[in-house]
Parts: C-alpha cells; structure tokens; sequence
C-alpha cells in the first residue's frame, strides 16, 4: 500500500474518533446519581415551606422511584443553576419540594422540584466536598415520568 492511500486511511479513522467522542451523548437519567437501588431506598422525605412528610410504604417507594429514574437530565453549569434558581430567589418564593431519598440512614438522592415543568437533582456524591455540587436538571419538561412524580407530591399534601 502506498503511503498516500495509508495516509488516507490514518485520516478518516482519526476523524471518526474525534467525531465519536466530541458526539458523546451527555443525557444521563436519574437513576444514575441516586446512589442506590430502588429496592434499597426505604424513605422518601418530602419537604416544602408548609409541611414535611416521610414516605415508608414500598409500594408508593416503588412507583416514585420508577417514575424518577426514568427522567433524562443534563448537567448544569454554575451560570445555568443560577439562572434557574433566580439566584436563590425562587427557593424563598416556596414553591417548590425538596425530596430526599434515604437508604437507611444515608441520603443517596436529592431532588428539588421547582415547578410544573423543572426538576434539579443533586449528586449526593458532590454535596460534602470542597469544590461545587453537581447539579442536573430535566430535559424534557412534559414527560410522562415527570407529570407522575409531580401526582405523587400532589398527593400527598
């Protein structure tokens, strides 16, 4: 083989590389920062401005849980979660849920929803450390998985 025609060769392959992992699909879904298995998670807590309740029947567990880990996120950039939280803005204004999901006594997810259409969930992972905590935030605003979970904290207030 020539070195023209290897050359070539060496060319389109580097290309379809660097094409591969500039293309990298950046979507994760939930279930791969809450740090356990949905069989595992044995407390919801759900907290807003006005109330505070746990969640300890499986069956409730089981479906919150389905619905959430089916959710596709994006990471957020610091400028982007502080877009999103108005600066802290929105958080004081109450409307909004903190949910914590519990492994025993280990919290292995956080999830902040903050409206009818936006979800952030935290990467317990990053909470306790000295640089930012990660944040991820829904990418579809109307999915079905998102309208459930939105019913399920309905429900319960």
């Amino acid at each position: 083989m020539n070195n023209r025609v290897y050359n070539y060769i060496i060319c389109i392959l580097l290309g379809l590389i660097v094409l591969f992992v500039g293309c990298k699909n950046n979507t994760i879904y939930a279930k791969d920062i809450v740090y356990a298995d949905k069989s595992e998670i044995n407390i919801i807590k759900i907290e807003n401005l006005n109330s505070s309740r746990d969640i300890t029947d499986r069956s409730e567990i089981t479906g919150f849980i389905d619905s959430l880990y089916q959710i596709e996120l994006r990471k957020l950039s610091k400028e982007e979660e502080l877009e999103i939280l108005d600066n802290g803005e929105r958080l004081k204004q109450g409307n909004h849920n903190m949910i914590t999901l519990f492994k025993d006594d280990q919290v292995v997810g956080l999830v902040l929803l903050l409206s009818e259409e936006e979800i952030i969930l935290f990467d317990t992972k990053t909470v306790n450390t000295n640089s930012r905590t990660d944040s991820y935030c829904n990418i579809e605003k109307n999915s079905n998985s998102f309208k459930n979970i939105k019913v399920f904290i309905d429900n319960m207030e």
